[in-house]
């Protein structure tokens, strides 16, 4: 896990630390492939990335939205190389930042994945979805396309069931993430399309027929919804201009693939 400070720690400056404190090691080219290596083993990145960025999102907002990405992804390479140094099993520390070892997660042999196209792809295309930007919209009513944050508890018969409710959602409506359109019942999304910033109001949809949990096959539910906000969201193309932001390396498109797959060939 990772300790940070006396007492809590501000995500950021935890994040920043720790990237100092790497940057301390005076790594090698070798030394950040391993630490590719070492992401896959130790899964650390991973998980704890969701956690710092929902802990930062107001300090996201008040700064620009890219000027954080910028320190989140610096940040978030800087963990990964810590943990490269550091092993699965070790420890890397300063008098900020503490990354102790990882239990129990002996690994014995690590498979080389197979670099493919869709591989690559993949990654190119989580990058430039982790380059989105956000912009809310306050004059008009939710359109398809759009991404809300939502405040939502379901009901059959009146009465709420288990993972029928959440707050701050984020839903891009029309992407058929939740339930969708029957003979009898439109979807949940396409019932919020026309509903305003801040208003609250019930839908009713039904459970589709091969619904995986089987005892709510073809059941109806009713959900009351909060709109809490509507955002437009812009995926950047993917030209040689991005590129040029986003690696050190790279000039184009061709090249940002080239590099991505030596990376995980460990060249």
């Amino acid at each position: 896990g990772i300790m940070c400070g006396k007492g809590r720690a501000e995500p950021l400056i935890c994040l920043m630390q720790i990237v100092e404190l790497v940057r301390q090691t005076a790594l090698s080219k070798s030394a950040i492939r391993r630490a590719k290596r070492a992401e896959e083993k130790c899964g650390a990145f991973s998980e704890a990335a969701p956690e710092w960025a929902v802990s930062g999102k107001e300090r996201q907002e008040r700064i620009g939205e890219k000027e954080m990405r910028k320190k989140w992804i610096a940040a978030g390479i800087g963990m990964i190389m810590a943990v490269s140094l550091a092993g699965c099993s070790g420890k890397l520390s300063n008098d900020y930042v503490t990354i102790n070892q990882y239990k129990g997660l002996e690994v014995s042999k690590v498979e080389k994945k197979e670099v493919t196209d869709e591989l690559v792809e993949n990654t190119i295309n989580s990058y430039l979805t982790a380059d989105q930007t956000k912009t809310e919209i306050t004059d008009r009513a939710a359109e398809l396309g759009d991404t809300v944050d939502i405040d939502y508890t379901g009901t059959m018969d009146g009465v709420a069931f288990d993972g029928g409710s959440d707050t701050g959602a984020m839903l891009e409506l029309g992407s058929g993430s939740f339930i969708g359109a029957t003979d009898s019942y439109k979807g949940f999304e396409e019932q919020i399309v026309g509903h305003n910033p801040g208003e609250t109001f019930t839908i009713t949809v039904q459970f589709p027929s091969d619904y995986p949990k089987a005892d709510f096959s073809d059941k109806v539910a009713d959900f009351e919804i909060k709109l809490n906000k509507i955002y437009e969201v812009k995926t950047p193309e993917l030209t040689d201009e991005w590129v040029q932001t986003m690696s050190e390396e790279s000039k184009t498109v061709e090249e940002f693939k080239k590099e991505i797959q030596a990376a995980y060939e460990g060249k």
